[in-house]
């Protein structure tokens, strides 16, 4: 089915290809300054002068349609641009599609101008972008509803986003950087360094991740870090949002320059929410006071500071009815079994915690649980964002056989622990749990490594030919578990072992199938006798332990008899012959 999608994407976006371009798209050619900035023009329908441009050469560039042949930007094939991606003095469009940038190296790559429209995504991850202009509009956000709950439902990731774009512990460098019309980028612990910044209307945003206390840096990105922003020339408006991420845990008077302002000028505006002095909401007990004057005078900075009264919406346990309240468990365990589905905020565990959720039905925008265990037992976990970023001792997510369903999972540290639990052949989801079926993740985008662990509950064995698919991809996956490359066995039960790919169901899920094992492993459980929930195929049905007693133990008795009837014969021929 995401073949059949990416094909009739490939085909509209070629469709596209011959249609003029909406003026609406080719008119944003200067700043809120009234500076230039590259205005995208058509590209040719395949004539000689393919890529030629029309108007002021030293503001238009040729645009470049991403044709999304599949996800990945750096794919030639997903350009018509004489068999290479777009690069310095041309403009990649990204007209409603979405796409990924996963270079898995620090060298830098320069693509020049980067224009995103309609809805357009894109998800950088672990990379060194050096583009002109970043120019993303056209989101047609509704402004009622652009709080900030809104918001962080879509762009809490833990990587950098334009507009649910996602920039993932990755530097990005640009001429500048506009966002408009209700878009906006999300940064985790990723660097924006931009000679012009611009945030042009109120309905467009900026969400900085804290995750450490040092600043983002070209080659210092990831836990332990907060993202940042820096820039010659700064225009802002927008929103401002601010979210925790890898555990992090600020103490007041921690600072966080978030805006480093590199020009001799102050800061032209402000976050429309956030005004000089103003204070933000952070975590249960930290809050954060804004100003755009520190630094070096010029530069925004965040201070924590204890808010004066307590935050009403933070909790140590489950308690609280209330669908705002935040969970934080700092070196604790909590067992919960809930009589009714519960909605929360936020979820953070800390310091080696431990959350059990026992037959409930539990709804997040954020779960992360750093150097924490969560062990879910015949539940359903639904989050926009669930983060385990390891973190010493044990730290992972144990299903059994539970389901877990979030937009952006995160789970590529090698102390997390990724544990599925295999009860059944049908696999988990909303409504349909425990016996009888095998634990299920279910993710928009998901980042893997750690270590995968698969383990066999309520009697359930395998049988060879049966296929597992513990991981749903919608759109995207980063990575594979790193005790599990392609085409590994990572478990078994008797002598049917399972071996995992990451190619299975739609082309990017990752399945298991059983098989039969040649050098079955005595680690694994391997009972006396089939499950009951279990039936073996017809040709391999054992033959019980009385019928095979049967056939033995019966011959030495014929024998005997055989021999005591010849006798008996041959007692009566003598008794005749001595009359």
């Amino acid at each position: 089915m995401k073949r059949l999608h990416l094909f009739l994407i490939a085909v509209l976006a070629t469709l596209a290809f011959f249609t003029p371009a909406t003026p609406a798209h080719a008119q944003t050619c200067t700043d809120a300054a009234g500076s230039p900035i590259p205005c995208p023009t058509e590209e040719s329908t395949g004539s000689e002068d393919e890529g030629d441009t029309t108007g002021d050469s030293s503001t238009n560039t040729p645009v470049i349609r991403f044709l999304a042949v599949d996800e990945n930007f750096l794919n030639p094939e997903n350009w018509n641009n004489n068999g290479g991606i777009p690069g310095a003095g041309q403009t990649a469009l990204l007209d409603g599609q979405f796409a990924v940038i996963d270079p898995r190296d620090p060298t830098p790559i320069p693509l020049g101008n980067l224009v995103l429209r309609n809805d357009a995504e894109i998800i950088i991850d672990d990379a060194n972008l050096q583009f002109d202009t970043v120019d993303i509009s056209g989101c047609d956000v509704n402004a009622t509803r652009l709080d900030a709950k809104v918001r962080a439902l879509k762009i809490r990731q833990n990587k950098a986003i334009i507009k649910a774009n996602e920039f993932h512990s990755s530097t990005v460098q640009a001429q500048t950087l506009l966002l408009s019309s209700g878009c906006g980028i999300g940064l985790d612990t990723s660097l924006l360094n931009a000679n012009r910044i611009i945030v042009q209307d109120s309905d467009s945003f900026i969400q900085f991740g804290l995750g450490g206390m040092n600043p983002a840096g070209e080659n210092a990105l990831g836990p332990g870090h907060f993202s940042r922003m820096q820039g010659n020339s700064i225009d802002l408006d927008g929103q401002l949002d601010l979210y925790f991420i890898y555990g992090f845990d600020p103490k007041p008077g921690d600072t966080f320059e978030i805006i480093t302002n590199t020009g001799g000028n102050a800061i032209n505006g402000a976050f429309a929410n956030a005004p000089e002095g103003a204070v933000l909401n952070g975590f249960c007990d930290i809050q954060f006071r804004i100003t755009y004057k520190g630094g070096d005078g010029n530069d925004v900075v965040l201070t924590a500071e204890t808010p004066s009264q307590p935050d009403p919406y933070c909790n140590e346990d489950f308690s609280d009815p209330r669908p705002d309240k935040n969970v934080f468990l700092d070196a604790s365990s909590v067992d919960l079994q809930p009589d009714r589905p519960l909605i929360v905020n936020d979820i953070q565990l800390v310091n080696g915690s431990e959350w059990n959720l026992y037959d409930g039905t539990i709804t997040a925008r954020i779960v992360d649980s750093n150097g924490s265990a969560i062990n879910l037992f015949n539940s359903h976990l639904k989050a926009q964002t669930f983060i385990d970023p390891g973190g010493g001792g044990f730290s992972g997510i144990s299903l059994n056989p539970s389901f877990l369903e979030a937009e952006y999972v995160v789970l590529y540290e090698s102390e997390t622990v990724s544990s599925f639990g295999i009860g059944g052949t049908e696999q988990a989801g909303e409504g349909k749990l425990g016996k009888g079926h095998y634990a299920h993740l279910q993710a928009e985008r998901i980042h893997l490594g750690g270590i995968l662990e698969i383990f066999f509950v309520y009697d359930f064995a395998p049988q060879p030919g049966q296929t597992f698919q513990i991981i749903t991809v919608n759109r995207a996956r980063l990575g594979e578990f790193e005790n599990a490359p392609e085409g590994m066995v990572v478990g078994g039960y008797c002598d049917v072992e399972l071996v995992i790919s990451y190619t299975g169901g739609d082309g990017d899920d990752v399945t298991l199938t059983a098989q039969q094992s040649a050098n079955p492993s005595p680690e694994w459980e391997c009972a006396s006798t089939a499950p009951e929930n279990q039936t073996q195929p017809e040709s391999t049905q054992p033959v019980s332990a009385p019928e095979m007693e049967s056939k033995t133990n019966f011959t030495p008795y014929l024998i005997g008899g055989g021999i005591l009837v010849l006798i008996v014969l041959f007692v009566n021929i003598l008794k005749k012959r001595t009359k």
